[in-house]
């Protein structure tokens, strides 16, 4: 009887061993898959800081310049993804063209920088912090005119400066983030959305510009 009663208690504890590796494994395939079915851009800044899908990105270290305009006619894509954390793109002051739908740039990740962009006619110009976790991202001195959101903002100690935004539909940014600097920035004829707004966002300095067109 004591053997019996031995042998159920080491077959139980064997089954829950069992079951809590096969959670861990679920737990961690479910973690890959996340990172393996992220929405990647027909351009890429892959996580190992490879280029791939362009020649017209010329890269010095983790700088990254747009040496000549690029169109994108895709529907409904991510046109760019930055998946490497420190990565400075910078536009040089060419233009992102698009179709009016889809998604200029998105980031995946920390600590990068986007500037010196023109971003035209996309749906949504940059994307930040929806699929992924991402901090201490900069976007700086770029020009935006979309048909939807020109960014799309979530994550903690953002800062966004210098640009110029022109949204058709009146909200130029989608704002969820926390500890984010917001300043001196231009709205033409749109404003800003906070979605949700944080006590610890600094929102300084920003101006609306309106134009008119004359109807005949």
């Amino acid at each position: 009887m004591v053997v019996r009663n031995v042998f159920f208690v080491v077959l139980g504890f064997l089954l829950s061993v069992l079951i809590l590796l096969s959670g861990f494994v679920l737990v961690s395939s479910y973690a890959v898959d996340i990172e393996e079915y992220l929405p990647r851009g027909i351009v890429r800044i892959t996580p190992e800081g490879d280029v791939e899908g362009t020649d017209r990105l010329s890269r010095n270290g983790n700088v990254y310049t747009l040496m000549s305009d690029m169109v994108y006619s895709d529907v409904g894509s991510n046109f760019i993804s930055i998946e490497c954390d420190g990565v400075i793109f910078d536009g040089n002051e060419k233009t992102l063209r698009g179709a009016n739908n889809g998604i200029a740039i998105v980031i995946y990740g920390s600590d990068i920088t986007v500037k010196n962009t023109r971003i035209v006619n996309f749906g949504t110009g940059i994307e930040v912090g929806i699929h992924t976790e991402a901090s201490n991202n900069r976007i700086v001195d770029n020009y935006f005119e979309t048909r939807w959101w020109c960014i799309s903002l979530r994550g903690d100690k953002q800062f966004v400066s210098g640009n110029t935004f022109n949204a058709n539909n009146g909200n130029a940014i989608e704002f969820w983030t926390r500890d984010t600097t917001f300043v001196d920035n231009a709205f033409v004829n749109c404003g800003l959305s906070f979605n949700s707004y944080d006590v610890s966002n600094v929102v300084l300095n920003n101006r609306r510009v309106f134009t008119y067109r004359e109807i005949c």
